[in-house]
């Protein structure tokens, strides 16, 4: 059982992300986009920098849930990890 867990998929034809899909879960009741993410990193170069600001809005939509795994601080920090080894991993 992921704690949290995260997907990515990244679409960068000419050096420009066009279009992002980003996928938690284990956070909530159910497996759900992270919307922000995704956003935020159509229109860039996917650099570190641009990478770690999308990872910061991982959780902006999701309905983070206490449990026996984890506290909301604890599994919200983990999806933001999660989500930028995703991302980083689809771009490579």
């Amino acid at each position: 059982y992921a704690v949290a867990g995260a997907s990515a998929w990244i679409d960068k034809p000419n050096g420009t992300i066009t279009a992002a899909r980003v996928a938690l879960t284990g956070v909530g009741t159910k497996p759900s986009l992270a919307l922000a993410a995704a956003e935020a990193l159509v229109g860039t170069d996917g650099s570190e920098a641009a990478v770690a600001a999308a990872a910061e809005r991982a959780v902006d939509e999701a309905t983070v849930l206490e449990d026996l795994y984890g506290s909301v601080d604890y599994k919200s920090h983990l999806a933001k990890v999660m989500v930028k080894r995703a991302v980083l991993k689809a771009l490579a």
